[in-house]
């Protein structure tokens, strides 16, 4: 593993079980691997900040994005400026927008934004279907569409995605491949998760952490 990016240290009690976290990351194409249920979507959430733990600390790059220990100051900073792109299980598609207009939205604000919003589209190799909505679109193209959106600014570029479909695995590592290669190398961090079902080999990952009953391995 290369020098440490990600330090995650955390604890949440949940309904079912206690999600207990401890991780570290470096510049890494990193898989979360572990059975339904065992907390991978949960851990990213914590460190997007769409999860509040109750005690523990998350790092990145020297930035604390979250910390809270007994006779220490507590850090917890918002969502909104952790500049944490992510990719949703669900995907989270505007539906009423073609794809160049959903990967355009966090743009409306720049300029040249729809050009710049073109140029991911065929990076992710989706150029040609530009102006379909998600309807019409296979399941492995609107995946592409949100990993197109995800990294908007966040300047960082430490996007969470979820597992890339069956059917578009090595059309989703290329795209991943093409997008961390326009990344500077000091900004590239990207981590799926993917279920023990999982059956097909990811020549692009290059680290892993197990998870079996919601307890990480280091």
């Amino acid at each position: 593993m290369t020098a440490a990016r990600l330090t995650v240290d955390i604890y949440k009690r949940l309904e079912h079980f206690p999600l207990r976290v401890q991780l570290q990351a470096g510049s890494e194409i990193l898989v979360l691997f572990g059975p339904s249920g065992a907390g991978k979507s949960l851990t990213l959430h914590a460190i997007a900040g769409l999860v509040t733990p109750e005690h523990g600390e998350i790092c990145f790059d020297g930035h604390v994005f979250f910390r809270y220990r007994r006779g220490e100051p507590s850090i917890h900073v918002p969502a909104r400026k952790r500049r944490v792109g992510y990719v949703f299980q669900h995907l989270a598609l505007f539906p009423h927008l073609t794809a160049l207009e959903n990967v355009a939205y966090p743009l409306w604000r720049q300029r040249q934004g729809r050009e710049q919003a073109l140029a991911w589209l065929e990076r992710m190799r989706l150029a040609h279907l530009a102006h379909r909505y998600p309807h019409e679109l296979s399941g492995g193209q609107q995946q592409r569409v949100a990993l197109a959106r995800a990294p908007w600014r966040h300047s960082r570029a430490f996007c969470s995605l979820t597992s890339p479909s069956p059917g578009s695995t090595r059309r989703c590592a290329s795209s991943c491949s093409a997008t961390c290669a326009g990344c500077s190398a000091s900004s590239a961090w990207w981590c799926f998760t993917l279920p023990t079902t999982w059956k097909r080999p990811l020549p692009w990952a290059t680290a892993w952490r197990c998870c079996a009953t919601a307890r990480w391995s280091k």
